[in-house]
C-alpha cells in the first residue's frame, strides 16, 4: 500500500513537471506565463554540432530585427555542440547565459497579464532542443458575462417581441375594418336594394290576380249546377213528356169518366 502511494505521488510529480515545460519550435510563437523571476531556458545540443540559435522576445509594436517576427526583439548566441546550455530571462527584460548577463538587441516587453510571447528563429541543427523549464502555455480566461447585461438583453428582447404582437393585432384590425368599408355597401343603399327587391314580388303578384279571380266564379257556377241537378226529380229523368202540350194520366182520367155519364 505504501509502494502503490510513492508510485502515484510520482506520477504526480511527473505530470506536474510535465505540465510546467513548454518546447518551443523554429518558426512558432508561443505565449507562456510563469510564476518565478526568472525564465529558464534550456537548450539542448548534446545531439547535435556547433551552430548559432536566435532566440525572439515580444518587445514594441515598432520592433524590427532580421529573421524575427515584426515587434520582436532579438538575441544570438554561438552555442557548442554536444552541450546543454542554460539562459534565463527576469523580469526586467534582461538576459544571462549561467550568471553572464547576455547582450539583447531591442527592449522585451510582457503582456498586461504577465505574460509573454517568444519564439526561435534559428537553431544550429534539427536536433536541437530548446525548452522553457517553468513556464505553461498561456490560456485567457473567459470573460464572465454580466448578469445585468442579460438581464438587459432579455428584457428587450421581451420589449420587441410585445410591440411586434401588438403590430400585428393592429394591422389584423386595420385590415378588418377596411374590408368593412370598401367591400361591404353603406346602410342606406342596402335599404334601398331591399326596397326595391320588396317591390318587384308585389308587382308580379298584381299581374297574376287576374286569371286567379275569375276561379271563384266558375267555382260558384259549378257548385249551382250541381244543386240543380239534385233537385230534379227521377221520374222527370226517367220518363220525359213526348210533347209540349202533353198532359199528365191524371187530368186524363176525369174527362173519361164525365162522358160515360152522358
Amino acid at each position: 500500500m505504501t509502494y502503490l502511494a510513492i508510485v502515484l505521488f510520482a506520477l504526480c510529480l511527473g505530470v506536474r513537471d510535465i505540465q510546467g515545460k513548454v518546447d518551443l519550435k523554429e518558426g512558432r510563437i508561443e505565449r507562456v506565463l510563469f510564476t518565478a523571476d526568472k525564465l529558464v531556458i534550456i537548450v539542448d545540443n548534446s545531439l547535435a554540432n556547433d551552430g548559432k540559435i536566435q532566440i525572439c522576445f515580444a518587445s514594441s509594436p515598432y520592433a524590427s530585427y532580421p529573421l524575427c517576427p515584426p515587434g520582436f526583439a532579438s538575441t544570438e548566441a554561438i552555442i557548442k555542440g554536444y552541450m546543454k546550455h542554460e539562459f534565463t530571462l527576469n523580469r526586467q527584460g534582461q538576459l544571462f547565459l549561467g550568471k553572464v548577463s547576455y547582450g539583447m538587441m531591442g527592449t522585451v516587453e510582457f503582456n498586461e497579464d504577465k505574460s509573454l510571447n517568444i519564439t526561435t528563429a534559428e537553431l544550429p541543427d534539427a536536433k536541437t532542443i530548446v525548452t522553457l523549464e517553468n513556464a505553461e502555455i498561456f490560456v485567457p480566461e473567459m470573460p464572465e458575462k454580466p448578469k445585468n447585461a442579460t438581464k438587459k438583453k432579455s428584457n428587450a428582447s421581451v420589449r420587441i417581441v410585445a410591440v411586434v404582437v401588438i403590430l400585428i393585432l393592429v394591422g389584423v384590425i386595420v385590415g378588418i375594418l377596411v374590408w368593412f368599408c370598401v367591400t361591404r355597401k353603406p346602410k342606406s343603399e342596402q335599404m334601398v336594394d331591399c326596397d326595391y327587391q320588396d317591390d318587384t314580388p308585389i308587382r308580379k303578384s298584381s299581374t297574376h290576380r287576374k286569371p286567379s279571380a275569375k276561379m271563384p266564379a266558375n267555382n260558384v257556377s259549378n257548385i249551382m249546377t250541381t244543386i240543380t241537378q239534385t233537385t230534379v226529380s227521377p221520374k222527370q229523368i226517367a220518363h220525359p213528356s213526348p210533347g209540349i202540350n202533353a198532359q199528365s194520366p191524371s187530368t186524363a182520367n176525369p174527362t173519361k169518366a164525365t162522358t160515360s155519364n152522358q
